[in-house]
């Protein structure tokens, strides 16, 4: 017998998460910026699937408040001020 396969919780969620295109227009930098984000201060706002990024809406939009600190460089750098 056969045992149900269960997908991690982010491999559901994926079809939620948006382009770095997207991320970048609604953050208002370049897709550049947002990909040197996610290898960078802001690990947790993307993932590659199937060798491209997809970022996770909800990360970005906290990361655009101020709610979400800049990871390994200590809170250096954060998002600009005017990205809403």
């Amino acid at each position: 017998m056969r045992r149900a396969r269960v997908l991690p919780k982010v491999m559901v969620e994926i079809e939620s998460y948006i382009t770095p295109r997207e991320a970048a227009e609604r953050a208002r930098v370049s897709e550049a910026t947002v990909i040197n984000w996610c290898l960078g201060r802001y690990r947790s706002l993307g993932i590659k699937v199937g060798g491209r990024w997809r970022m996770n809406p909800q990360v970005l939009r906290k990361i655009l408040d101020g709610s979400v600190g800049a990871g390994r460089e200590n809170g250096a750098g954060a998002a600009p001020k005017n990205a809403k």
